[in-house]
């Protein structure tokens, strides 16, 4: 009798490891996502923008969406390859370089909050003033997702 109840146990620990991995990589692939929609609007608007201060502005949304979509599609990877690893030495190796990213995500995404919140508070544009707001959204869940790996 001992011996099922300890596979069972066994197997409930092994299976809520194995979630938030999943919830992580589902997490990343919708902020990889919305970071590209949102890069994608910036440069649209770019294209037909005449003022250069709004290009610039809108030059800098779309590359800091473009940015932290990559970022975002480095840790769906990376947190997707560990939910189908099985070595405990391959499994130790990707949660250590999971965790240095998100160490250094951490350190570096509070600058960029306020970076692009503060330019897309100073705009007069609506356009402009949106995508930056959703940029800032986005870039405060990616912060919240990355805290939780």
């Amino acid at each position: 009798m001992k011996k099922p109840l300890a596979l069972f146990v066994m197997a409930c620990l092994a299976l809520s490891q194995a979630l938030p991995v999943q919830a992580s990589a589902k997490h990343f692939r919708s902020s990889h996502e919305h970071f590209t929609e949102y890069a994608a609007m910036a440069s649209d608007l770019f294209l037909s923008a005449d003022d250069p201060a709004e290009k610039n502005t809108l030059g800098l949304l779309a590359a800091s969406s473009s940015f932290y979509a990559e970022r975002a599609y480095l840790v769906m990877q990376l947190t997707d390859i560990l939910e189908n690893m099985r070595e405990p030495s391959d499994v130790a190796y990707v949660e250590k370089r999971i965790q240095d990213i998100k160490e250094f995500v951490l350190e570096v995404i509070r600058s960029e909050i306020k970076r692009v919140g503060d330019l897309t508070m100073s705009q007069e544009n609506q356009n402009i003033k949106t995508v930056g707001n959703l940029i800032v959204n986005e870039l405060r869940v990616f912060e919240r997702n990355t805290g939780n790996l």
